[in-house]
């Protein structure tokens, strides 16, 4: 059996409990948590902002790249959010974070060094008053769903792809007008999510300790996929059914189709591959590395 490069295998959950500076206290030693004293201040908002960026470009969940950007709404003021300017996500420090309008200019003072795609977040905003914290992700799994023929499955549905291209102005490839994130936020309509196309995803959340998992889900999501993908078989194989049980109810009002995590995946592959040669000894598949 031979598999096309698929990431190494290894468990990347993050249980974000409380708040999500509180959870990556643990797992990220380095970075100073904020006291939480009762309502949120501009401060500890940024201090959050900086380590959101942390936990999604760390090797652990690998959601943000070089690229891509976090940004969180004021809760103090509606109308204002927080985002950084043009730094990569992993070398985000207070000091990059600034305070924006909805119309991406900055509160205090003009900048030269500010990401072109920060009209995604303030037209989102404008639309979305529920939102509070977006995320816009290059990763490559997701930009591999966003320009394939092969759908990314997820809640029993392909997630939308915003195609920018059929937008006026969106030719280049970048969401960098109010007009184009405005033309995003109106696909996006109450969806939490969406692909755009050449691009990778949006993810948005009405509250920050969401936000890390939702985001970090979608990409395991594309990943998880893809590994089924490369194992080159039915879905058969990366699946299976369970009898109705109050355990497992909810998984069966979605056709009796159970998730897996990789080594599941992988494993059930296996199994299923060994049935069918015992089925039919004389099978044989000389270029499986894996047959004995």
């Amino acid at each position: 059996m031979r598999i096309t490069a698929v990431r190494p295998l290894k468990t990347r959950t993050v249980v974000i409990c409380g708040t999500a500076v509180a959870a990556l206290a643990i797992l990220f030693p380095w970075v100073k948590v904020p006291a939480q004293t009762g309502a949120a201040s501009s401060q500890s908002s940024i201090e959050d902002l900086v380590i959101i960026n942390r936990m999604l470009s760390s090797r652990e969940m690998e959601v943000l790249g070089a690229y891509g950007h976090v940004s969180i709404r004021n809760p103090r003021n509606p109308a204002h959010y927080f985002i950084s300017h043009a730094v990569s996500p992993g070398l985000v420090v207070a000091g990059d974070i600034y305070e924006s309008d909805l119309d991406g200019k900055p509160v205090a003072g003009a900048r030269s060094d500010l990401l072109e795609e920060r009209f995604i977040d303030g037209e989102i905003y404008k639309a979305r008053p529920d939102v509070m914290s977006v995320v816009y992700t290059n990763a490559r799994e997701l930009v591999s769903f966003s320009v394939s023929t092969v759908g990314l499955a997820r809640n029993n549905e392909s997630m939308p792809v915003f195609d920018l291209r059929k937008v006026a102005g969106g030719q280049n490839g970048l969401i960098n007008t109010p007009a184009l994130g405005h033309a995003l936020a109106e696909f996006l309509g109450s969806k939490n999510a969406t692909l755009v196309f050449g691009q990778g995803a949006v993810v948005v959340s009405p509250s920050t300790n969401d936000l890390v998992n939702e985001a970090m889900r979608l990409e395991q999501d594309a990943l998880q996929q893809i590994f089924g993908i490369s194992l080159g078989g039915t879905p058969n194989h990366v699946a299976y059914t369970e009898k109705s049980t109050p355990q497992n109810r909810i998984n069966l009002r979605t056709g009796g189709i159970v998730r897996l995590d990789r080594f599941s995946i992988f494993f059930n592959y296996l199994g299923a591959r060994d049935l069918a040669r015992l089925k039919n000894p004389k099978t044989k598949t000389p270029s499986d590395p894996d047959h004995a």
